[in-house]
């Protein structure tokens, strides 16, 4: 890659999220939970505070992170049956995300 920070897709425990939200007044729907940025402001927040607990390098850590409401499955196509990744699919399916993460379109 050719950019100079790192960004993350987070699939979240609905489950957590949902309560997380409630505990920060924040309503709606699951997509509108995911799409809120007060809600991926706290993730992120979880990700550095583990990334420092890790004792992680400051390239290795998230600067950016979107919240997807959709599961990564097989039947999704965006893993395999083994669930790796199948990173051309999700470059593809995400790349408006990638793009205005990286502060392009």
């Amino acid at each position: 890659s050719d950019q100079s920070y790192v960004i993350s897709f987070v699939v979240p425990n609905q489950k957590r999220l949902t309560l997380l939200a409630q505990q920060k007044g924040v309503e709606g729907s699951w997509v509108d939970i995911c799409n809120n940025p007060a809600m991926e402001a706290e993730i992120l927040k979880e990700i550095r505070e583990a990334a420092n607990a890790m004792k992680l390098e400051r390239f290795e850590t998230p600067i950016k992170v979107r919240l997807s409401p959709e599961p990564w499955t097989p039947e999704t196509g965006l893993v395999t049956d083994a669930f790796k990744l199948k990173r051309k699919e999700l470059k593809n399916h995400y790349l408006k995300d990638i793009e205005r993460m990286y502060g392009g379109k």
